[in-house]
């Protein structure tokens, strides 16, 4: 079976949109990856100075 050779517009479209679609994922994910970490903390905003504790997912719990 032979390999289809790609056309070269295909390529420059793949070469131009990437660096955008790796901007709008770094962009998203990292402030997403940190919100998740945080999510699973005590941190306190208005008390900059307490320490922050890992508590699991308590801050998920209704009761």
């Amino acid at each position: 079976m032979m390999k289809k050779k790609q056309s070269p517009d295909l390529n420059y479209g793949i070469v131009f949109i990437l660096p955008a679609i790796l901007f709008l994922s770094i962009t998203s994910l990292i402030p997403l990856a940190y919100s998740l970490g945080v999510s699973f903390t005590n941190l306190n905003l208005l008390r900059p100075g307490q320490p922050i504790q890992f508590v699991g997912l308590q801050n998920y719990s209704t009761g």
